[in-house]
């Protein structure tokens, strides 16, 4: 009877298995879906605009110098266009020698007054900043000035070495 019972387990089980598969349905293969296509449409669009652009971006002529340094005081686009002249002057065979002082580049860059009437003349040369009264004496380079007086308009400067007399006046 051992083998009976065995047997008809076996087809119990078979039949079972036959049951459960016919009952569940059955999985259609896998077709590819059409979403790539339009994804690789815009994959295109956006690869025909970024080519667009490059070529509207593409430089036609090479840059121009730089005009100013924005880390050099006050140096403005007119001094660059005079910098040109001023060393084709240096190299000219007809230039000064040595003999003639050279007065440094000073400029007048500003002008406070106190609550007393106290003038203070703001000047900037070779990169620094010096505030000033009447009677200072101001040292640039080899070149030292003594001031003569503050005007609500602008400076006067005598020379120590020559006793010359040099105005500087706001623009």
């Amino acid at each position: 009877m051992n083998v009976k019972r065995n047997v008809a387990i076996a087809l119990a089980a078979g039949a079972g298995a036959a049951w459960f598969a016919a009952a569940t349905p059955a999985i259609p293969p896998r077709d590819i879906p059409a979403a790539p296509a339009a994804i690789d449409k815009t994959g295109a669009a956006l690869q025909h605009e970024v080519d667009r652009l490059h070529e509207r971006l593409r430089p036609d002529a090479a840059p121009r110098a730089a005009v100013r340094n924005p880390f050099a005081f006050h140096r403005t686009a007119r001094d660059a266009a005079r910098a040109p002249s001023i060393a084709a002057a240096s190299v000219d065979s007809s230039a000064p020698t040595a003999s003639t002082p050279v007065e440094p580049p000073l400029t007048l860059s500003g002008l406070a007054e106190d609550a007393g009437a106290v003038r203070t003349a703001i000047l900037s040369a070779s990169g620094q900043v010096f505030l000033v009264h009447d009677g200072d004496t101001l040292t640039i380079g080899t070149v030292s000035y003594v001031v003569n007086s503050v005007t609500a308009n602008g400076v006067e400067l005598r020379n120590v070495a020559d006793g010359a007399i040099r105005r500087l006046r706001l623009p």
